[in-house]
């Protein structure tokens, strides 16, 4: 596994930069699924470094990155916490240098001074927002994300791939529910 810097360009809409090394350009991504363990955020730059694999693949000219860990994850959920649960949107907010998580759905906006845990990624929606299945432990102005899509056996991969390829641009809650039946089967 490798440090990845996750940012999302002012002047590239439509697009993450994923870099493998800090004083490179990177690669501009389309997509982004998978999970990666939250090292830090970047709260000058807007920027999540993250511990992961990364596999980039190509469909219908658009470019895909998986994320991909596999290491030990055994977060220890602090005490006297608020828990949010669901479709989580997650972006930085600039003007304020935090990061905030939306309930998607009409759902209360959370403000927080960084994330931390694993992140269960899930963005293809061209906005300037990853998106979280699963937990957010809020304490002491920052976020635990635990995801609860944990990592796929390699046969079940397969079908999502071809769901996320078939219902790209699909709304996130469609998307999502389709995820979630193949993995209750």
């Amino acid at each position: 596994m490798q440090e990845l810097i996750i940012s999302y360009p002012r002047n590239m809409n439509n697009y993450f930069r994923i870099r493998e090394q800090p004083d490179t350009p990177g690669k501009l991504v389309q997509s982004i699924s998978g999970q990666s363990l939250i090292k830090f955020t970047d709260n000058q730059n807007g920027r999540l470094h993250v511990l992961a694999d990364i596999e980039y693949s190509e469909h219908v000219g658009k470019i895909h990155a998986k994320l991909i860990y596999d290491g030990e994850y055994n977060p220890v959920v602090p005490t006297d916490t608020q828990i949010i649960e669901g479709y989580l949107r997650i972006c930085f907010r600039r003007q304020m240098g935090d990061w905030r998580i939306k309930i998607e759905d009409g759902g209360e906006t959370f403000f927080v001074s960084t994330y931390e845990g694993l992140i269960s990624h899930d963005w293809y929606d061209e906005t300037p927002h990853l998106y979280h299945k699963g937990k957010a432990y809020l304490y002491q102005g920052k976020a635990l994300l635990i995801p609860t899509i944990t990592i796929r056996p390699a046969n079940v991969q397969h079908a999502i791939n071809r769901i996320r390829d078939t219902y790209y641009g699909a709304e996130p809650n469609e998307y999502m529910d389709l995820v979630s039946t193949i993995m209750d089967e």
